[in-house]
């Protein structure tokens, strides 16, 4: 309970004092072609969900070296998320960065993936010191897979708790306090920002953004706490299967894949900034940012209900593995024809929110 007190109050008198000194440290978003939004709003979520979290985690305690070194590094992604909100940073100098806090906590707390379980039905693929490289990019790709997501008020927090709230139910259900813990940390200060973000009783005269300080954060930490979940433990069992990871990660990484192959396809970088993510589609199609934020949220929820009873049940991990591409190419086509699919869908939500 202490830490669900700790990590609101402190998000909450955060997101007070960081709006007024966002616009003395320039940490403003200004509308462009691409940000659709009205004036400069604060980019100062991540920030405040940051201190909310941690801080709760090192008053309630334990303080381990563990949780040190995951806080040490994870200031090290805020602030870099923080320079590239004020300086925007070039892709190359942020992949960088990503990789050195990656590759300096692999090696600190001696934790990768070194297995991707038996996603072929040929018996437990382990991938050794190889499995180092893998997680770095893997990280990394996720880190940048929440950062490609930001592009609607609610859509990266909330998919964040989908995603800490599947990690949360199978530490709870295996009794691993610290990743439930830290999973309960995060849900808290998100949920804080997220009011301030959405302003869903038009009660706050401004609205703050998560900034890439948030995103970068966010899928730092849930990837992280999938590296943690993943290692075996004292009985030789991690905490759920690899495979699983792809349901707790379902939005962010088809949004990522996808988005990239068609960047390529055309011939430009596939780290070039765009319109045409998920979101932006149904926002081309009519649907207000409240209903596609709740179509997304929904999808991402359902993913990890789906992974969560494949884990529970203990489906084939082949087996698990052949569903979510098959849900990945339906999705791919989905994007291709969205107009087909969401006119149904479309004129219910709009009877709904009547």
């Amino acid at each position: 309970m202490s830490i669900i007190i700790y990590s609101s109050l402190v998000t909450l008198f955060s997101l007070i004092i960081m709006k007024k000194v966002s616009v003395n440290i320039g940490l403003l978003d200004k509308p462009n072609e691409r940000k659709l939004h009205d004036g400069m709003v604060p980019l100062i979520g991540g920030i405040c969900v940051f201190f909310g979290a941690f801080a709760s985690l090192l008053i309630v305690g334990p303080v381990t070296s563990e949780l040190i070194s995951l806080f040490i590094v994870a200031m090290g992604i805020v602030l870099l998320g923080a320079l590239d909100d004020k300086y925007d940073l070039s892709v190359t100098v942020r992949l960088f960065f990503q990789s050195i806090f990656t590759v300096s906590l692999i090696f600190y707390q001696d934790h990768y993936i070194s297995h991707l379980g038996d996603i072929l039905g040929l018996g437990n693929i382990s991938m050794g010191i190889f499995g180092i490289l893998f997680t770095i990019i893997a990280v990394v790709a996720a880190i940048n897979a929440f950062n490609m997501l930001d592009g609607i008020d609610g859509l990266v927090g909330a998919s964040s708790i989908v995603s800490l709230s599947g990690i949360a139910i199978l530490a709870y259900i295996n009794s691993h306090s610290t990743i439930f813990t830290i999973c309960l940390a995060m849900i808290v200060a998100l949920s804080v920002y997220l009011f301030f973000n959405i302003n869903p009783f038009k009660l706050l005269k401004n609205k703050v953004f998560m900034g890439d300080a948030g995103s970068m954060l966010v899928g730092f930490l849930i990837t992280w706490l999938i590296v943690l979940s993943l290692k075996p433990g004292d009985n030789g069992e991690s905490l759920f299967r690899p495979v699983t990871a792809l349901y707790l990660l379902a939005l962010p990484l088809m949004d990522m894949i996808a988005i990239m192959y068609r960047r390529v396809k055309k011939k430009e970088s596939p780290f070039k900034a765009d319109r045409d993510h998920i979101h932006h589609i149904f926002m081309r199609l009519g649907f207000s940012d409240r209903q596609a934020l709740l179509v997304l949220v929904t999808f991402g929820t359902l993913f990890m209900l789906l992974g969560l009873s494949f884990e529970y049940f203990l489906a084939p991990e082949w087996f698990s593995l052949l569903i979510f591409c098959g849900f990945f190419l339906f999705y791919c086509h989905f994007i291709q024809h969205a107009w087909v699919y969401t006119k149904n869908l479309k004129l219910l939500l709009d009877k709904c929110c009547r």
